[in-house]
């Protein structure tokens, strides 16, 4: 897990070799790392890994069969808590339940933050779907709605 980002920090280090790196160029490559780290931060079930026992998300799924508003708070809370702790590169992070008809079983949310280390501030949007098998997708997205 913490491997892909170790070894992007290492390739980071050496390719600025004392130079300063324009971060603002950076903002793609470092969206897409971030997403990929959400990815697997999010999917990963907590007490599964040997990082920390309170790495990735609990199970979901009993949530999702009864989506009341209590539950949708809760899992809004239990995604941002986790984004916001596992994710430093993120900060500001808001998540917001985003109802879709589409398709009834999954449950949509709006994940939004702003990558630390930016010269400016740096606003990320992505859209998570979490199904009833408890596994989350998540992409870009333009803005929260």
């Amino acid at each position: 897990m913490g491997e892909t980002r170790l070894l992007e920090r290492i390739r980071e280090m050496t390719a600025e070799q004392g130079q300063r790196k324009d971060k603002a160029k950076d903002k793609p490559s470092l969206e897409r790392s971030v997403l990929a780290h959400l990815t697997k931060l999010l999917n990963t079930r907590q007490g599964s890994t040997i990082i920390s026992p309170d790495f990735g998300v609990p199970d979901l799924a009993a949530m999702t069969t009864s989506p009341s508003a209590e539950n949708v708070a809760r899992i809004e809370s239990i995604l941002a808590s986790v984004v916001e702790r596992f994710e430093p590169r993120l900060t500001g992070v808001k998540v917001v339940f985003s109802p879709s008809d589409d398709d009834p079983l999954k449950m949509s949310f709006s994940l939004q933050g702003t990558l630390a280390g930016q010269v400016s501030d740096a606003a990320v949007f992505f859209q998570t779907v979490l199904s009833p098998s408890g596994r989350i997708s998540i992409q870009r997205a333009r803005e929260v709605q």
